[in-house]
C-alpha cells in the first residue's frame, strides 16, 4: 500500500494485511485508487498459431577434421608414446605368430630349393615313445604300404626302395650302421648309404646315363654297383686296397679282411664328380684342408657332401629281384633278441649273433649247429667250460628271432626247431655250417636284410611326403638337413610357450588402446559437452576421436612392419647361431628357421584396426548416456 498527497493507491489482487487496513482507516479522507495489472486486454483472433523450429547445424567433415586436429595437438606425446608400446607389443606378438606357423617340412623344402637338391633320402624310426623305453636307436624295417601311401598323399616323383647293404670302407660289416656313413676329417665316407634299387632312367636323369669306369663281364646276381666316388673311397682309405685300381675292387669285395662278411661288386659306375670338385680335391690333396673345421667351412665340400646324399654315397642294383639274393654273401648276422622254447628270452650284446661258417672252422667235424657255451649256460642255467665241451649230448631247442624294436614280441622274423650239435669257447652265439643246415642258414641271413629306407627321386609334393613322413615315423637323412631337423625340433618345443604369449600380448593390445582412448576422451569431457550443447551429434563426437584412434592405429601399423622385418631378421641370426651348437654336425647352410611373413604383418594390421575400432566403444557408449550439462560440469 503506497500514499501519496491526496490519493491512496494499492495494486489490484493485492492481499492487505492488518497493517494495511489500519493504514486505510486513518486515512478515509483521501481518494482510494485501485491499480491495473499492466496488461491490455486481448483482441480475440481466427489467425492459427505458428510453429517455431529450431535448428541446429550439424558441422561439416572438415571441421570435423580441424577440430580433431586440434585435440590431437596436445596429445602428440602420447599418442607417439602409446604407439610405439602397442607396435613393441605387436611384433612381439608377430614373432609369436611366427614361431606357432614353423614348419620343419617347409624349411627342408626351402633348403633342398636353395641348394638345387632333386632328391632326399628318408629311413623309418622308431616312434617317440619306443625310443624313450629301449633308449636307443634302431633302423626299422618299411611297412609293405607305405609306397603308396605317399604317392596317395600327393607325392607326384619317383620312390626307390633302399636296402641295409652297404659296402664297408672303413668298418667290418656290409650292414648299414646305427647312425649311417658320417664324414671323418676328410672327404669320403665311412662306409655307403645303403643299396638302392634303380632302373636305368634313374641314372638318366641324374647323369645322363649309364657310364661304367670299370666292369665285370660276368655280372654275379648278388653284385651291385658303387659309384667312383665310393671306389675313390676305398682306394684312398683302405689299407688293403691301397696303391689298387678300380678292376682290383670288383669281384668279391673284402673291406677289412678274410673273416667278415663281403660284397659282390660288379661295376664302377663314372659320376664325374672328380671333374666337379677337383678344386676341392687339389685343397685335400695339398693339406690345404686337413681338418673337419677346414671341410665344414668348405662351400665345396658343402655341396659334395649334398651330392653324397643324392647319388655318390650308394651303392646300387639294376636287379628289381635283388632283395631275394642280396643274403647270399651275408656270413655275419645282426644281433636280433631271442626267444628259446617259447619262454626264455636272450639278448646279448655281441656284435654278431650268427655266423655261418664251414667245416674246417673250430673243428665242426662236418655238424650242422654249433653254440658258444657261455650263452648256453647263460640261457640253460649249465656250466660247461672249455674243459668238459665233449661231454655236450646234442640238444634240440625252438628258436624264435624278433627286433630289438619289437617290445611286445608281437612280429617275429622267424621260428625253427634246431639242434645244437656242439659247444664252442667262441663269442658268436650260434655258428651254422650253411652246407648241412641250409635252410637254417637262409632263415638267419635273409631276416637280416630288409628295406630300412626310402629314395624320394623329384620335388614334386616334397612338401606332401615330408607330412606323411612325419605320420610314419620317417626321418629325412642328408648332410645338410641333419642340422635343420635338429634345430627345427628345437623351435617347435617353444611353440605352446608361444602360443599362450600371442594369447596374452592380444589381451594386452586390447587393454592399451581401452585405456588411451577412455583418457583421450576424459580429458577432453568438457569440450565434448560443450559440442553436444551447440548441436553435435554422437556420430561427429564418435567420428573425431575416431579419427584419433586410427591416426594411432595407422602409425602402429607402420612401426610394426617394419619393426616385424628388423626384428625377425636379428632373431633369425641368434637362433641360428645359438641352435648351431645343438647340429649333429657342424655342417650349416645359411638358414632361415624365422622369416618375415607377409600374411602376418597384413593379418596384425587388420587386427590393429579392428581392435582399436572395438576399443572407442565403450567410452563413446558412456558419454552418448550423459547429459551435456553434466559433461560441460565436469570440468576440472
Amino acid at each position: 500500500v503506497a500514499v501519496g498527497e491526496k490519493s491512496l493507491l494499492y495494486p489490484t489482487g493485492l492481499a492487505l494485511s492488518d497493517e494495511d487496513v489500519r493504514l486505510i482507516n486513518e486515512n478515509k479522507a483521501l481518494d482510494i485508487v485501485k491499480l491495473n495489472d499492466g496488461f491490455c486486454d486481448t483482441k480475440q483472433t481466427d489467425e492459427a498459431c505458428k510453429s517455431i523450429r529450431i535448428e541446429n547445424k550439424k558441422p561439416s567433415f572438415k571441421d570435423t577434421l580441424r577440430l580433431s586436429g586440434r585435440f590431437l595437438k596436445s596429445k602428440v606425446a602420447h599418442i607417439a608414446l602409446s604407439a610405439f608400446m602397442i607396435s613393441a607389443i605387436m611384433v612381439i606378438m608377430a614373432f609369436s605368430q611366427t614361431v606357432i606357423a614353423f614348419n620343419g617340412s617347409e624349411i627342408v623344402v626351402g633348403e633342398m630349393e636353395k641348394i638345387s637338391a632333386d632328391s632326399l633320402l628318408m629311413n623309418k624310426v622308431l616312434d617317440e615313445q619306443t625310443q624313450k623305453m629301449l633308449e636307443k636307436e634302431y633302423r626299422v624295417e618299411i611297412g609293405e604300404g607305405d609306397v603308396d601311401r605317399f604317392y596317395s598323399d600327393g607325392y607326384g616323383g619317383r620312390i626307390y626302395p633302399v636296402l641295409n647293404v652297404c659296402v664297408p670302407i672303413t668298418s667290418y660289416k656290409n650292414t648299414v650302421g646305427i647312425r649311417g656313413a658320417v664324414f671323418g676329417n676328410s672327404p669320403f665316407i665311412k662306409e655307403t648309404l645303403g643299396t638302392m634299387i634303380v632302373d636305368e632312367a634313374f641314372f638318366e636323369r641324374k647323369i645322363g646315363g649309364v657310364r661304367y669306369a670299370a666292369k665285370l663281364d660276368n655280372p654275379y646276381p648278388e653284385g651291385v654297383i658303387i659309384t667312383d666316388y665310393v671306389a675313390d673311397c676305398i682306394l684312398a682309405t683302405c689299407k688293403k686296397y691301397k696303391g689298387c685300381s678300380y678292376e682290383d675292387i670288383l669281384g668279391q669285395y673284402l673291406g677289412m679282411g678274410w673273416k667278415y662278411d663281403y660284397v659282390t661288386v660288379n661295376a664302377v659306375l663314372d659320376t664325374g664328380y672328380k671333374e666337379r670338385y677337383s678344386e676341392l680335391l687339389e685343397l685335400v690333396k695339398s693339406g690345404e684342408l686337413k681338418n673337419a673345421n677346414d671341410l665344414y667351412g668348405n662351400e665345396k665340400f658343402l655341396a659334395m657332401s649334398s651330392e653324397v646324399y643324392s647319388l655318390l654315397g650308394y651303392s646300387y642294383s639294376l636287379d628289381p629281384d635283388y632283395l631275394s639274393k642280396a643274403h647270399q654273401t651275408r656270413r655275419f648276422c645282426s644281433h636280433k633278441k631271442l626267444v628259446i622254447n617259447g619262454e626264455m628270452e636272450f639278448v646279448d650284446d655281441s656284435t654278431c649273433l650268427v655266423s655261418l661258417i664251414n667245416d674246417n672252422y673250430l673243428n665242426f667235424g662236418g655238424k650242422g649247429v654249433g653254440m658258444s657255451y657261455k650263452d648256453y649256460n647263460q640261457i640253460f642255467g649249465t656250466s660247461y667250460n672249455e674243459d668238459n665241451l665233449d661231454t655236450f649230448n646234442p640238444h634240440s631247442i625252438t628258436v624264435t628271432g624278433y627286433n630289438f624294436y619289437d617290445v611286445d614280441n608281437s612280429d617275429p622274423l622267424y621260428t625253427a626247431r634246431i639242434t645244437i650239435d656242439v659247444l664252442t669257447n667262441s663269442t658268436d652265439t650260434f655258428f651254422i655250417n650253411p652246407e648241412k643246415c641250409p635252410e637254417v642258414a637262409d632263415m638267419f641271413t635273409k631276416s637280416d636284410i630288409y628295406c630300412y629306407a626310402l629314395y624320394f627321386d623329384g620335388t614334386d609334393g616334397i612338401g606332401n611326403a615330408l607330412k606323411t613322413a612325419s605320420e610314419l615315423c620317417y626321418q629325412p637323412q642328408s648332410f645338410a638337413v641333419e642340422g635343420i631337423q635338429t634345430m627345427s625340433r628345437a623351435v617347435e618345443v617353444f611353440i605352446p610357450i608361444f602360443e599362450l604369449i600371442g594369447t596374452v600380448l592380444c589381451v594386452g593390445v586390447v587393454l592399451v588402446l581401452v585405456s588411451f582412448s577412455s583418457r583421450m576422451i576424459r580429458d577432453k569431457m568438457h569440450e565434448i559437452g560443450i559440442l553436444k550443447a551447440i548441436g553435435a551429434k554422437n556420430g561427429t563426437v564418435a567420428v573425431m576421436f575416431g579419427l584419433q584412434i586410427l591416426l594411432i592405429a595407422l602409425l602402429t601399423c607402420v612401426l610394426t612392419t617394419v619393426g616385424y622385418f628388423v626384428f625377425i631378421d636379428l632373431a633369425n641370426a641368434v637362433l641360428v647361431q645359438s641352435l648351431m651348437r645343438l647340429a649333429p654336425t657342424r655342417v650349416m647352410l645359411e638358414l632361415s628357421f624365422l622369416t618375415f611373413k607377409p600374411a602376418i604383418s597384413v593379418q596384425n594390421c587388420i587386427l590393429t584396426l579392428l581392435l582399436a575400432a572395438l576399443s572407442t566403444v565403450a567410452p563413446l557408449v558412456r558419454v552418448r548416456r550423459i547429459k551435456p550439462v553434466k559433461i560441460i560440469r565436469t570440468r576440472e
